[in-house]
C-alpha cells in the first residue's frame, strides 16, 4: 500500500511539474541532515483539511517576496516545504501537505513575480517531532544552497517509511 500511495504522489507531482528534471524519493530519516541546512523565510498556516491561503498567509508571502525575487538561484534555491498534522487519513495528510506547497508556490509566482525555479515537498505528518514544522498545518518558504545549479533543480516527494 505504501508503495502504491508513493508512485500515486510521484505521479501527481509529474502531472504538475511536466518541467521538472529529475523526481528524488527520501525516507524521513535522510531530511533530517537536510532540514538542519535550511534559512527559513517564512511560514503559513492552513485551517484543518484545507490548502486555502488566508489573508494572513498572502500578507505573510508579500512581505517575503523582495527577498525571495532577490536569491542569486545560481547559488541558493526555495524549497516550499507543506506540512499536515498527523489527524486523519495518512495518505490524505501526504496529499495535502502538498496541495499547501503548491498553493504557497502558486501565490508567489502569479502575484509577486517569484521564479519557477523551486524546489517542492511535501512531507504530510510524517517527519520527527524535533522538525519544528512536524505535525502542522503550515508550509515553509525556505533557502538552501543549490546544489544542482539552476536549470537542474528536481522535484522531491519526502517522507514515508
Amino acid at each position: 500500500m505504501k508503495n502504491l500511495f508513493i508512485h500515486l504522489v510521484i505521479l501527481f507531482i509529474l502531472a504538475s511539474f511536466s518541467h521538472a528534471a529529475k523526481v528524488k524519493v527520501e525516507s524521513a530519516s535522510n531530511a533530517d541532515s537536510l532540514l538542519n541546512k535550511r534559512d527559513v523565510i517564512c511560514t503559513v498556516e492552513f485551517g484543518a483539511n484545507s490548502s486555502t491561503l488566508t489573508a494572513e498567509a498572502r500578507e505573510v508571502l508579500a512581505g517575503s517576496a523582495d527577498r525571495l525575487r532577490s536569491l542569486d538561484l545560481e547559488k541558493k534555491m526555495i524549497r516550499i516545504e507543506g506540512f499536515a498534522s498527523p489527524e486523519g487519513d495518512r495518505e490524505r495528510n501526504y496529499k495535502l501537505s502538498i496541495e499547501r506547497a503548491r498553493a504557497v508556490e502558486r501565490f508567489l509566482r502569479t502575484h509577486h513575480g517569484v521564479s519557477l525555479d523551486h524546489y517542492i515537498t511535501g512531507f504530510g505528518p510524517s517527519l520527527p517531532e524535533e522538525v519544528p514544522a512536524a505535525g502542522k498545518r503550515v508550509v515553509q518558504v525556505t533557502v538552501y544552497d543549490n546544489p544542482w545549479g539552476r536549470a537542474d533543480i528536481p522535484v522531491e516527494v519526502t517522507g514515508g517509511e
